[in-house]
C-alpha cells in the first residue's frame, strides 16, 4: 500500500509533537505548583513569626 508509510510518518509527527506539549505543560504546571507552596509555606512562615512575637509579650 502506497499511502501507508506516509500516515504512519505523519502518525509519529503528531505523536512527537504532543509529547513535547504534554512535557511543557507539566513543566509549566509543576513550576506554577511550587510557586504556590513556595508562597503557601513564607506566609505560615510569617503568621507563626507573627504568633510568636505576639505571644512573646
Amino acid at each position: 500500500n502506497m499511502f501507508q508509510g506516509p500516515r504512519r510518518e505523519a502518525n509519529a509527527t503528531i505523536l512527537t509533537l504532543i509529547t513535547m506539549l504534554m512535557g511543557k505543560l507539566f513543566q509549566w504546571l509543576w513550576h506554577i505548583y511550587m510557586d504556590i507552596i513556595l508562597h503557601v509555606l513564607m506566609i505560615m512562615h510569617f503568621e507563626f513569626l507573627l504568633l510568636h512575637h505576639f505571644l512573646t509579650f
